[in-house]
């Protein structure tokens, strides 16, 4: 091979090996500036050779001459070769860097990705907590304002309540008022309190009221204390009831209300009340007894019938 191709090969194979490199790669090291100074000498000897095997070709000293020049470049460009893999060895060292910091970039990227997740799926967990607690703190103010409007509630109705003992109390005083008048004196009491008791409940179911109240307001008289005390009284105002003593109805309906609250009369006797109270127009009295009478004896037959009486209002 001709001396001169294999210079123009070597400097071929030198720029290859440094565009190879890339965008972003060193212009120009030393070793590679050195390259190309022998390469550019060599090209120079080369031509100044070949003058001077033209001026003594005929010469077998210069040809001689020639023949160490040539192998002096064949060693150069065995140096130069050597100086190329040495470069294409620095370059694959560097590439490797690079590949090595573009595989670490990644491993960040997922990490970074992942940490952005993890944060995200706490944010959520954080949001759902937050609605408990606003649920939570809903549903207790909800309570607390039920609980409120509860004890006002409970609060009109003894209110209430209160003004219908204090117009009970009135009455009461009313009628004694009237019952201190002189009065015939009434039959003694019967010395047997059930007989007694039976015999007055017969004139209640003969519709004799007249004479019933006399036998029980007896009985009550004689024996306040008595098992049946409470059932007497809660007659003796059904007697005042169906006579249309409206007010004496109330203050014994009353008496069992306060005195035998746990008789099997008590509910009956509140209900009764209302219904007298109803039949003086005192309505807003009535609506209050049958409210009581559905809270107190919310089981019972006279608590439906003071929930029918309500609806009517």
């Amino acid at each position: 091979m001709p001396i001169k191709p294999r210079i123009y090969a070597l400097m071929l194979v030198a720029s290859v090996a440094m565009t190879a490199c890339g965008p972003g790669f060193p212009i120009m090291t030393r070793e590679q500036e050195a390259l190309y100074q022998n390469i550019d000498r060599l090209v120079k000897e080369e031509a100044l050779m070949k003058a001077r095997m033209q001026a003594v070709e005929s010469g077998n000293a210069e040809a001689t001459q020639a023949r160490k020049d040539s192998d002096s470049i064949r060693r150069s460009i065995a140096e130069a070769q050597a100086e190329v893999e040495k470069i294409r060895q620095e370059f694959a060292f560097v590439q490797g860097a690079m590949e090595e910091q573009g595989h670490k970039k990644t491993e960040t990227t997922e990490a970074v990705k992942s940490l952005g997740n993890a944060i995200a799926s706490i944010n959520a967990r954080l949001a759902a907590i937050e609605n408990v607690v606003k649920d939570t703190e809903k549903n207790a103010l909800a309570q607390r304002d039920a609980s409120v409007a509860n004890e006002k509630r409970a609060s009109d109705m003894q209110g209430r309540l209160l003004a219908v003992d204090r117009r009970v109390d009135a009455l009461e005083n009313s009628v004694s008022a009237m019952l201190a008048e002189p009065s015939a004196k009434k039959a003694e009491p019967q010395k047997d309190p059930d007989a007694l008791y039976a015999s007055a409940h017969k004139l209640i179911i003969a519709k004799d009221y007249a004479e019933a109240v006399q036998e029980l307001e007896s009985f009550v008289s004689a024996y306040p204390n008595h098992k049946l005390a409470g059932n007497a009284l809660y007659w003796l105002g059904e007697a005042h009831y169906a006579r249309g003593e409206w007010e004496k109805a109330i203050l014994e309906f009353d008496k069992v209300i306060k005195l035998h609250p746990k008789t099997e009369k008590a509910a009956g006797a509140m209900l009764k009340q209302g219904y007298a109270f109803e039949k003086l127009g005192s309505t807003k009295e009535a609506s209050v007894l049958f409210k009581a009478v559905i809270e107190r004896f919310p089981k019972t037959r006279e608590a439906e019938l003071a929930r029918k009486r309500l609806k009517k209002k």
